[in-house]
């Protein structure tokens, strides 16, 4: 009975050691496999038989490039279109609420303002924007090319300037031209067209007119001291620098008008 004993104990001690050595076989196939285990294959089941070369992961798996670590400058940098907002997102949209209250508001102001006196609307509109005077001026040059100037007793240099004045109430510019020309001068206008609007003395409109006369001019009350007809490259030296510019203009500008 001993001796039974003895060899069954021999025996599970073997099978022990012969479990141990196939662990430790595949253990060393798993981490350091040789070229002649590629091929081995290990028995899990009886059903079943996988490739050793299977439990075994290649070093370059665990190595990452070093490109995968450096980013592209050009995310760092956004792109221009990026900053800047399409216009179309800049304009609210009708169906907006906002833009609903906006326009309500809008037709009640309205309303209301047309609902207020003619008069109470002028004057709030003359206080709500800026005043200014205005005045007409012509450029007048007749058949020789010479352009009229006059001598005025109350204007500051020389004197010497194109012929005009401020317009009246309810008066047309065209009107205020030809009316100053018989006032200062008694001289007709054959033909008057606008050449030039300017602002100057900030609170001043000034239009400027390019004429043709139809007579001769010959000073008249206080205001002009003489009148005379200059060359276009003989005008008097006195002659202020704007003046020079406004005649300058207007006869630049008329003929290419013309042309």
């Amino acid at each position: 009975m001993k001796s039974g004993r003895g060899e069954k104990r021999g025996r599970g001690d073997s099978a022990t050691r012969r479990r141990r050595h196939f662990a430790s076989f595949l253990f060393r196939i798993a981490c350091h496999p040789p070229a002649r285990y590629h091929r081995v294959s290990v028995s899990l089941s009886p059903c079943r038989r996988v490739a050793a070369s299977s439990f075994i992961l290649h070093p370059s798996s665990f190595t990452l490039h070093p490109s995968s670590f450096i980013l592209h400058p050009s995310s760092f940098i956004p792109h221009p279109s990026s900053l800047i907002p399409h216009p179309s997102s800049l304009i609210p949209h009708p169906s907006d609420p906002h833009v609903k209250l906006i326009n309500v508001l809008k037709d009640f102001l309205a309303f209301l303002f047309r609902l207020t006196p003619r008069r109470l609307r002028l004057i709030l509109t003359r206080f709500g924007h800026a005043r200014f005077i205005v005045s007409a001026g012509a450029v007048i040059i007749n058949s020789q090319n010479q352009v009229l100037l006059l001598q005025h007793v109350f204007r500051t240099g020389s004197g010497w300037g194109i012929p005009g004045g401020f317009i009246d109430a309810n008066e047309q510019p065209e009107a205020a031209v030809r009316r100053e020309l018989q006032e200062e001068v008694g001289l007709e206008l054959g033909s008057a067209q606008i050449a030039l609007v300017r602002t100057f003395r900030h609170r001043q409109v000034e239009l400027i007119f390019l004429c043709r006369p139809n007579g001769e001019a010959h000073p008249r009350g206080i205001e002009v001291k003489s009148a005379a007809w200059f060359a276009l490259d003989a005008l008097p030296e006195d002659l202020s620098e704007d003046q020079r510019r406004l005649i300058t203009r207007v006869l630049s500008d008329g003929a290419k008008g013309r042309s």
